[in-house]
C-alpha cells in the first residue's frame, strides 16, 4: 500500500506507532477512506494523505502553516512556535506556558515524520518539510493560502486569502490594488531579503495577526501601524528602521515583537510598557541605549532577548539608559533572558528572583569579547 516509497513507509509507520498494536486496530487503519481519497493529486494520495488525515485538529493547523515556508527552507523551531502561538493554534492546558505546549506540537510532528530535523543541530532546533508533504499542505490550503511572488498574487482573490507568503526576486513588494476591505489576510510572511516594502502596506491589512518583514527595506514605520489592532506577532528583524512610533502602544494584543539586528534603532518608545500581552521581546544585536521605564508592567513576558542593563536616568520621568535587574522582579513567567551591557552587575544574578523554571542567561560584556552562559535553575 505504500508502494515501496521510503517517505510513505515512514509516515505510515509513525501513524501505526500511535495506535494499539492489535490486529483489529491495524485493520481499521487499512480500511480508512483516506487511502482512496480522490480529491488530491495521485502522487499525494494513500500514505501521505493518511498521515495528514490522522492528525488531531490543532496539529493539522500547525502542519499546514509550515507549507507557507519556501521549498527546502530551513525552519527554526522557536520561530514556528511563536507563529503558532500568535495564530491561536495552541490550546491552553492549565498553567502550562503556551510556548511549552507548542514545543510538544513541534516534537509530535517530528515524531510523525511530517517534519524532518536537521541532524547538525541538537535538540531539533532546525527542521525541514519534505517537498511532497509541502505540496500536500499547499493543495489542501489552495483556497485561502498563497505562496509565491506578488505578480502571481494579482490573479488571486484577495478577499478569500487568509495567509500570504511572498518570496520573489523583485526589488520591491507591493500588494495588488484594491479596497482596504478586500484584503482580509491574517498572515503576511516576506522571505525576500533587501526588497522594498511600501509604507502603505500597513494601511491595507486591517485583519493581520502575523506580520513578518525580516530583512525588508522599510523607509519608516508609520503611525498607522497602531490601527492593526488584531496584530499578535510583529517582526522587523534585520531592517534599517530607526524608530517605532508611539502608536504601537495601541497594539494591546501584541504577543511577539522582534527587533533583532536593527543597526539604526537606538531607542524604544514609551508605549512599549502598554503592550500588556507581550510574551516575547527580541532586541539581540540591536544597539538599544534608551528604554522606557515600566517593563515590570509586562506581566506575560517570558522571553527577553538583548536586555540592556543600566538604569541611569536619561529623562527622570520616562526614559533611562537601560533596565535595572530589580525591574524584572514582577515578571514571574520570565524563563529566557539574554543580557547585554553587563560589566560589573553579574554578581547580582545569584540572588535574582526570576522564575522557578530554568532561566538561560547570556552575559555579554563590552569590556571583553567573552560570552559567559549561566545555565542553572534560579529558584524563587
Amino acid at each position: 500500500m505504500c508502494g515501496g516509497l521510503p517517505l510513505a513507509i515512514k509516515v505510515t509507520g509513525s501513524v501505526l506507532a500511535t495506535k494499539e498494536k492489535t490486529e483489529n486496530k491495524w485493520r481499521q487503519l487499512i480500511n480508512r477512506s483516506a487511502w482512496s481519497m480522490s480529491k488530491v493529486p495521485i502522487e499525494l494520495r494513500g500514505a501521505l494523505y493518511l498521515s495528514y488525515d490522522d492528525l488531531p485538529g490543532h496539529l493539522k493547523q500547525c502542519f499546514l502553516f509550515c507549507s507557507l515556508y519556501p521549498e527546502d527552507h530551513d525552519m527554526f523551531r522557536d520561530d514556528l512556535i511563536r507563529f503558532w502561538v500568535a495564530e491561536g493554534f495552541v490550546q491552553e492546558q492549565g498553567e502550562q506556558l503556551l510556548e511549552d505546549i507548542a514545543d510538544e506540537y513541534y516534537r509530535e510532528l517530528i515524531y510523525r515524520n511530517l517534519l524532518h530535523p536537521d541532524p547538525q543541530y541538537d535538540d531539533y532546533k532546525w527542521c525541514k518539510m519534505h517537498d511532497l508533504l509541502r505540496q500536500l499542505g499547499q493543495h489542501l490550503t489552495q483556497d485561502d493560502f498563497f505562496c509565491g511572488d506578488t505578480q502571481s498574487l494579482e490573479a488571486k482573490s484577495l478577499s478569500k486569502l487568509r495567509h500570504i507568503s511572498i518570496f520573489t526576486d523583485s526589488d520591491s513588494i507591493t500588494l495588488p490594488n484594491g479596497n482596504k476591505e478586500d484584503i482580509r489576510a491574517r498572515t503576511l510572511l516576506i522571505w525576500t531579503k533587501s526588497a522594498r516594502v511600501e509604507n502603505t502596506i500597513f494601511k491595507r491589512l486591517p485583519c493581520i495577526r502575523v506580520l513578518n518583514l525580516t530583512g525588508s527595506i522599510i523607509q519608516k514605520v508609520p503611525d498607522s501601524i497602531g490601527t492593526l489592532i488584531h496584530l499578535r506577532s510583529l517582526d522587523f528583524d534585520e531592517t534599517d528602521i530607526s524608530y517605532l512610533p508611539e502608536s504601537i502602544g495601541s497594539l494591546t494584543y501584541l504577543q511577539i515583537l522582534n527587533l533583532q539586528r536593527c543597526p539604526n534603532l537606538h531607542r524604544l518608545p514609551l508605549a512599549i510598557s502598554k503592550l500588556c500581552n507581550l510574551r516575547r521581546l527580541g532586541l539581540d544585536g540591536t544597539p538599544i541605549n534608551q528604554v522606557p521605564k515600566g517593563i515590570c508592567e509586562l506581566k506575560s513576558l517570558n522571553d527577553l532577548g538583548g536586555f540592556p542593563i543600566g538604569g541611569s536616568n536619561v529623562n527622570s520621568d520616562t526614559m533611562q539608559d537601560g533596565w535595572n535587574l530589580e525591574e524584572l522582579d514582577p515578571l514571574w513567567q520570565l524563563r529566557r533572558l539574554d543580557m547585554i551591557k553587563l560589566e560589573s552587575k553579574d554578581t547580582l544574578l545569584a540572588n535574582k528572583k526570576i522564575s522557578e523554571n530554568y532561566c538561560y542567561v547570556a552575559l555579554n560584556t563590552h569590556m571583553s569579547h567573552i560570552q559567559k552562559i549561566l545555565r542553572k535553575p534560579l529558584l524563587c
